[in-house]
């Protein structure tokens, strides 16, 4: 009886329990989850290495570098469903899988994933940081891993039409002529520092102008590093009526922004064609390596420099581009070689110098210094070149300038010298301003492209510690017919000017003497004139490019006259 009692009450709960599942109204009854423990501790260790293909330790834009991650499991027991988690989980212009399922890892067991992380080409140069985050089902996850690392931005390619061409003519004068089929060949050239992909030129021509025989109209390569040239040819003919040729050419590439449209081919009708054989090539150099450009897109200060008469046979100059540092701390002044090498053209040409008169230094050591202006007890070998009363003294210097952080006064820095040390193994301003006063000279220019505050273009000279100010003497050479140019204030940074392969200052200085300075027209251009100019022109420049302050500092008579055109 007393059995029969409890198998009743048994079924009597278990229609209640059936019921409150199944009745509307009524809470269901929870489901636990049970999550069988490991019977021993796992212990996760994790490591993560950055590959990059292209080999300079950054994010390019259009690359795809790889993270290795390597887990292995040195503990007892075993670990269970492992998941990779990078956070952020999306990041704009980046693609890459926010979720890594990596399992289950035995005792001593190891895991390798290759996890990809791609820039499109519209990234910006930037710091990605990324937090590698780990989850294991028993909370036995390994340490988080923080990866910071640099993107490069797009660099563009530009595609332009070479000013130049080959011309096969019958007649073989160089000239297109009525009724004559002519073979013409013309060039694209990419003088950007970008690829450029998938170039296409087409040509279209114009009224009496004609394709001839089976010649084409559109010519493809696949692509074009910065520097090289595509050429292509084709046949063309005019008729009697013809008085011009008007022949266009559109170039375009994969981005579908660096070509060009209905460019016109540099030739016209009964007239000699220049060949692109006779083409000037014309260096620029930069970080990336140097690009020959060819005739046509020169600088503009390079060309038309001025051109006088006068033989000044007493003038002596010193120019000195400083460029490639040995200490790897110390960037390069990209520009500063190609800066010192036009001023030296500039006072040939327009300024009657004699090139054996001029002490001219690429990559200038501190030996190099001393033994040109000399050192506290001794005179250099610029002393030695001038004549008393009738030598005009121009010296000029395109490189880095740094501070003494002790004493704040400033010093050159040779390209083998040690910033942080600058006092030891660079060359004073003090004693190079110090030894300009004992030429007996009958006039001295200075033009110091350079800053002193431990900054730079490309960084600081100075690492770990803030720019320093320094007051440079400016009224070291004042007197008669005695002028220091300057290009920024002792707080500020001499910048660069990428677009015209020259530093910011300089172009202006050489933009100013060939006539840009001269407002008034009246033939000659006065220290205060180019003041004026470089005042203006260097101070809005370097606000436009880089969103800071430049302040060419000028020292001389406002009245003096630089130079008469």
């Amino acid at each position: 009886m007393r059995r029969l009692l409890i198998l009743l009450l048994v079924i009597i709960l278990n229609s209640v329990l059936l019921y409150s599942q199944t009745s509307q109204g009524v809470s269901p009854v929870r489901k636990l989850n049970l999550r069988k423990a490991p019977k021993l501790p796992p212990k996760l260790i994790a490591d993560i290495t950055f590959i990059d293909p292209s080999g300079n330790n950054a994010l390019d834009a259009e690359e795809t570098i790889v993270f290795l991650l390597k887990i292995e499991n040195i503990g007892l027991g075993n670990a269970s469903n492992v998941q990779l988690n990078l956070l952020p989980k999306s990041i704009p212009d980046f693609s890459f899988e926010p979720e890594i399922a990596i399992g289950d890892l035995k005792p001593g067991e190891i895991v390798e994933k290759r996890i990809s992380f791609s820039a499109n080409w519209l990234v910006k140069s930037q710091t990605i940081d990324l937090l590698f985050n780990f989850t294991e089902a028993n909370n036995f996850q390994p340490d988080p891993h923080a990866l910071n690392f640099e993107v490069s931005e797009f660099i563009p390619p530009n595609l332009v039409l070479v000013d130049g061409l080959d011309i096969d003519d019958w007649s073989k004068d160089g000239m297109v002529e009525a009724g004559e089929l002519v073979t013409i060949t013309a060039a694209i050239q990419n003088i950007g520092y970008g690829q450029a992909k998938d170039i296409k030129a087409h040509i279209e021509f114009g009224m009496n102008v004609f394709s001839g025989g089976e010649s084409l109209e559109d010519f493809f390569v696949r692509s074009l590093k910065p520097g090289e040239i595509f050429e292509f040819t084709f046949q063309v003919f005019t008729n009697t009526k013809a008085v011009d040729i008007p022949i266009l050419v559109s170039i375009s590439e994969s981005y579908g922004s660096f070509g060009k449209k209905n460019v016109r081919l540099p030739i016209a009708f009964k007239e000699r064609v220049k060949n692109i054989t006779e083409m000037k090539i014309v260096g620029i150099e930069n970080k990336r390596g140097t690009i020959n450009i060819s005739d046509g897109y020169e600088i503009d200060v390079d060309n038309n420099i001025p051109e006088t008469k006068i033989n000044n046979k007493y003038a002596v100059a010193v120019i000195i581009g400083n460029r490639n540092y040995s200490n790897p701390d110390v960037p390069t002044v990209d520009f500063a070689i190609r800066d010192a090498a036009v001023m030296k053209e500039y006072l040939i040409s327009a300024f009657g110098y004699q090139e054996g008169n001029i002490i001219y230094l690429e990559d200038a050591t501190q030996g190099a210094f001393y033994s040109t202006f000399g050192t506290v007890s001794r005179n250099g070998r610029l002393h030695n070149y001038i004549k008393e009363n009738q030598s005009d003294v121009f010296v000029y210097y395109s490189g880095h300038g740094a501070p003494d952080p002790e004493t704040k006064d400033g010093y050159f820095v040779p390209v083998d010298c040690d910033p942080s040390m600058v006092a030891l193994n660079g060359y004073s301003l003090d004693l190079f301003y110090s030894q300009i006063r004992k030429l007996k000279a009958r006039s001295v220019t200075v033009v110091i492209d350079a800053c002193f505050s431990g900054s730079s273009d490309k960084g600081m000279l100075l690492k770990n510690i803030s720019p320093v100010f320094i007051e440079v003497d400016q009224k070291a050479l004042t007197g008669n017919n005695s002028v220091i140019f300057t290009s920024a204030g002792g707080d500020q940074v001499s910048s660069w000017y990428p677009e015209k392969k020259h530093s910011l200052f300089t172009y202006y200085y050489l933009k100013g003497l060939q006539g840009e300075a001269n407002i008034n027209g009246d033939k000659s251009l006065t220290v205060g004139e180019l003041h004026d100019y470089l005042e203006e022109n260097v101070s809005y420049m370097a606000r436009r490019l880089n969103n800071r302050e430049q302040t060419t500092q000028i020292t001389g008579d406002q009245k003096t006259v630089l130079y008469r055109y």
